[in-house]
């Protein structure tokens, strides 16, 4: 009977994902890379709960060949639950860090772990030190099983180790999604050595599932359609944040305007248009570190907000240097300019931030007034240049 309803579970655990990896393949989400982080995560518990099936089906089922497909089935279920738990942290550590760059370096560290603990499986199907298939085709523990068990509670350390180095205004709104891996994680393992059981296994694993996809689907509102950066609902609960948060003392805001955007859409459609808007955010992220916040707030108004420790004038810096790099390649059929200003928020200042973000595009205003005469240079194909 509990062979039974572990097939089932195990049964309808395969159903659930197989239905949230056909909507997640349907998704426009922004943030190309999450979703292929996610889908990793699909795929991998996939996998594992069908070949766990496969496993349960054949048991105490008579043959040798039985045997030999039963080890094969058993270690493909390993690797695949291993790598729903590393890929799992994986996920993790980008929600909790937003750097693209430093989660692909540790996917590549993950995937060389998985490799050779996958290599690790091939000598044990002959020595049997993880697990071996007895003669009535039953499933025997090695006497490294604990090893390889213990092997699932590293994604739990490393975790922990993203919780105290990730960036605060990043790590106070995941705090459910850690819980719930680690807790999934936990609950596995310690059924799998105290109970000698994995009766639970899949049903808690798939909760984390379906847990990581409300997440995403939460977070897509919260992401720009067009840019894939924060949009202005998450900058507003960011600075909701701050007003109930005494620790920071001072914050600089910096607002960065396109400078004729309208005649880029005019002259060159609205394609060029979002081309410009996208090539901006990617400048702005690009110069800016995983501490900061960077949002777009609408049109071609973007805001970054960092320490009062902050060089500011050496983000504004490389974000001019990263334009003018772009104008000099002739990438696109105009050139982009920007304006900018900004200013400091000082916590019990008695000023609101709505305050400060009222002044500083004023003082935007007033310089993009004070230099009406600067034009876009724009390349088209017919005349050279021409200004706009």
């Amino acid at each position: 009977m509990i062979l039974s309803d572990y097939m089932v579970t195990t049964l309808g655990s395969c159903m659930i994902i197989l239905v949230i990896v056909i909507d997640n393949l349907r998704k426009i989400n922004t943030d190309v890379f999450q979703r292929k982080l996610f889908l990793l995560i699909l795929l991998s518990a996939f996998t594992g709960a069908v070949f766990d099936y496969i496993g349960i089906t054949l048991v105490n089922v008579p043959g040798v060949q039985i045997r030999i497909i039963l080890g094969f089935t058993w270690s493909v279920y390993f690797i695949a639950r291993n790598c729903t738990f590393y890929f799992g942290a994986v996920f993790i550590d980008y929600i909790a860090h937003g750097s693209r760059t430093r989660t692909e370096k540790f996917l590549k560290y993950v995937l060389i772990f998985l490799s050779v603990y996958t290599i690790s499986l091939i000598p044990n199907l002959s020595f049997g030190y993880y697990f071996y298939v007895s003669r009535d085709n039953l499933y025997i523990p090695g006497i490294l099983y604990t090893l390889q068990t213990l092997i699932g509670y590293i994604p739990v350390l490393i975790v922990f180790i993203d919780i105290l180095l990730a960036p605060r205004h990043n790590i106070e709104k995941q705090i459910p999604l850690i819980m719930v891996f680690l807790l999934t994680i936990a609950a596995g393992t310690a059924i799998d050595i105290f109970l000698g059981t994995t009766n639970l296994i899949w049903a808690s694993i798939t909760a984390a599932i379906l847990y990581f996809y409300f997440f995403v689907i939460r977070s897509d509102l919260r992401i720009d359609n067009l840019t894939g950066i924060w949009n202005r609902n998450s900058f507003n609960d960011y600075i909701q944040d701050l007003s109930r948060n005494p620790d920071e003392n001072e914050l600089i805001f910096i607002i960065i305007n396109i400078d004729n955007l309208r005649a880029i859409n005019d002259n060159f459609g609205y394609t060029e248009g979002d081309n410009a808007l996208r090539g901006l955010a990617s400048i702005i992220k690009s110069s800016t570190r995983n501490t900061d916040f960077t949002a777009r707030l609408g049109g071609d108004e973007f805001i970054i907000v960092v320490t009062g420790r902050s060089d500011v004038q050496q983000i504004i810096d490389r974000i001019n240097n990263k334009i003018k790099i772009q104008n000099q390649k002739n990438l696109h059929p105009y050139l982009l300019y920007i304006s900018y200003d900004y200013d400091t928020y000082k916590n019990h200042s008695g000023r609101q931030i709505q305050d400060v973000l009222a002044l500083i595009n004023e003082k935007i205003y007033q310089n993009k007034k004070s230099q009406k005469e600067k034009t876009l240079n724009v390349l088209t194909a017919s005349n050279g240049e021409k200004n706009v």
